[in-house]
């Protein structure tokens, strides 16, 4: 190990180190200290500063150090990747309340939700009131903050009493009342009695008017799971000012009655959403509530009601293409269809990224990997993935089509793997002639794209593997002292971001 070494590399190697106990702490507390990034070199000292050679002393200044070495990370989002990251590893250590003002100084809203979501576990119930505390406060960012604490309190410590005080707190009268139907779910997942805080995100939503009252109603509906919490709602009909409002918020509670199982209940609410109807002069106004009503009345086995609405609703959106598309779809009639795109055969040369990121597969490895399964099968490219923390394919299709959109929800990945186009390696050389791009190219080894494909020819494997490496820093220099072939891409040796990168070298092996 020494200065040189790419940073996530290193500080896995200090960790292990550390553990195998074969080198001196004092060593590889130097060599932390020596990281080229902050980030690295808080969470290697965190992480040395549980070594058993330390006394009690040495470890508490060493842990110290690490977090004030935290605040030098300037990226929001990787600071709260940090942070959480240490109080994963804090195993009981006392520095909770130095987590809690960390997360508390972390300059971006929304990467502080990201903090208090990831730590909330490991703080546990003593510091839930506090997190919660920090969460109602972080503006625009509420309910992505104050959930995870919510159904950790709730579940974990099997009582709520003082959060109704904390959430109270919040400014956003919407989001509070949200929050509250929120809390009220988790109690009852956690089967503790209690309707308070339904009761009182109904008298809150009272205070609204108009739009704004019945949307957070529709939201306590399609929240909630118990009959109690649905028949508080119901109660609330009274007050809309509209049939419209009435029927479209007795459609929602009819929905989520029946996922209870509350069949009767569900047929009653959306007889009465339709009765509501009757009163509206305009079709188009009532077309779009006609249609979940029609689909209500299906899942009960309610087929003359059903298709009644489903015709109600297509007179009523005619001139609304979006919305008779969904009336035609729901009804199992032929819709226009875009065409699906052409999936390029494999010309077998392969893109590979390779992980500079440590740790588990994270949602950065994910959308990574989602970016790069659409260039694949438009440019007819092979995937590797070069010392990525992933043993199975199949779940990481799972993890990506439930983690983000991009990529038709993980559905070009899922070909690629159907194909048996996407290779797992641990050396740049084992998927063909490797290639490492890098704006900067040992001139021993530069080579352009073109000439490689000669070369190409003559090797075992006859394809190229060009690397790329993801996040701000590219290629480690380990990686491009081992491969026999460097590639600048831009002719002009400007470094490009991650995404720009992937798809120009995506297209520029798809020609060769």
């Amino acid at each position: 190990m020494g200065k040189k070494d790419h940073a996530p590399s290193a500080y896995r190697k200090l960790i292990k180190a550390s553990k195998s106990g074969k080198m001196p702490v004092e060593k590889l507390i130097e060599e932390a200290r020596a990281l080229s990034e902050p980030y690295y070199q808080s969470l290697a000292l965190f992480g040395l500063s549980m070594d058993k050679g330390l006394d009690n002393a040495k470890a508490s200044e060493l842990r110290s150090e690490a977090l004030k070495l935290v605040e030098k990370e300037q990226r929001p989002w990787r600071r709260a990747e940090l942070i959480t990251s240490i109080c994963k590893t804090s195993k009981g250590v006392p520095v909770s309340i130095d987590i809690i003002k960390l997360i508390g100084q972390i300059p971006e809203p929304k990467a502080r939700a990201e903090a208090i979501s990831g730590t909330v576990k490991y703080l546990g119930c003593e510091n839930s009131p506090k997190l919660l505390e920090m969460a109602v406060k972080n503006q625009d960012y509420e309910a992505e903050s104050c959930k995870p604490v919510i159904k950790f309190w709730v579940k974990e410590c099997q009582e709520f009493e003082n959060m109704l005080d904390i959430l109270d707190n919040i400014k956003d009268q919407q989001a509070k009342i949200r929050l509250f139907g929120y809390l009220q779910l988790q109690l009852v997942r956690s089967r503790i009695q209690s309707t308070e805080p339904i009761e009182m995100a109904i008298e809150l939503a009272g205070q609204l008017q108009g739009q704004e009252r019945l949307s957070v109603l529709k939201d306590l509906a399609s929240q909630s799971e118990d009959i109690e919490s649905l028949e508080a709602i119901v109660a609330a009909i009274t007050g809309l000012e509209t049939p419209i409002y009435e029927a479209s918020l007795l459609t929602s509670l009819a929905g989520s009655a029946d996922k209870a199982g509350q069949k009767e209940l569900a047929l009653d609410w959306f007889n009465s959403a339709f009765e509501c109807l009757t009163e509206i002069d305009n079709p188009a106004e009532a077309a779009s509530i006609r249609l979940n009503l029609a689909i209500g009345y299906q899942r009960l086995g309610q087929e003359d009601l059903a298709q009644q609405n489903f015709q109600l609703s297509m007179d009523g959106a005619k001139g609304n293409e979006k919305l008779m598309s969904r009336v035609q779809k729901a009804m199992g009639h032929a819709v226009e269809k875009k065409p699906e795109p052409v999936i390029q055969k494999s010309n077998r040369n392969v893109l590979a990224l390779h992980d500079t990121y440590e740790g588990k597969l994270s949602p950065i490895h994910i959308r990574m990997i989602a970016r790069a399964a659409p260039l694949c099968i438009a440019y007819g490219l092979d995937l590797a993935l070069l010392e990525f923390p992933i043993k199975d394919l199949n779940t990481l299709a799972k993890k990506v089509s439930a983690d983000t959109n991009v990529g038709k929800g993980g559905r070009y990945l899922k070909e690629l793997i159907h194909e048996n186009r996407i290779l797992l390696i641990n050396k740049p050389d084992e998927a063909g002639l490797a290639i490492a791009t890098t704006s900067h190219p040992d001139r021993k080894k530069a080579i352009s794209l073109e000439d490689a494909r000669k070369k190409v020819k003559s090797h075992p494997q006859k394809r190229l593997c060009v690397i790329m490496g993801l996040g701000r820093k590219g290629l480690p220099k380990k990686l491009l002292d081992s491969v026999p072939h460097h590639a600048e891409i831009t002719g002009s040796n400007v470094s490009l971001e991650t995404s720009t990168a992937m798809g120009i070298i995506a297209q520029m092996i798809g020609k060769l």
